[in-house]
């Protein structure tokens, strides 16, 4: 009977494992894409940063 209780509570665990495992790598995902979307958004403001910078060196420059 013991024995059976612990082979029950073993399976139970293990399905257990399994759907955190899932969990887990659906988190990862989503915190993939947040990544890329972050880098992205990175570049964007480092262009938008490098185009302010361009027209104020050129606004000097007309000066």
């Amino acid at each position: 009977m013991a024995e059976s209780v612990k082979a029950a509570k073993k399976v139970y665990l293990l399905e257990q494992a399994k759907g955190l495992e899932k969990q887990l790598r659906a988190l990862i995902s989503v915190f993939q894409r947040i990544k890329k979307g972050a880098r992205a958004l990175i570049v964007s403001a480092s262009k938008k940063s490098d185009e302010n910078q361009i027209a104020a060196v050129r606004k000097q420059l007309s000066l």
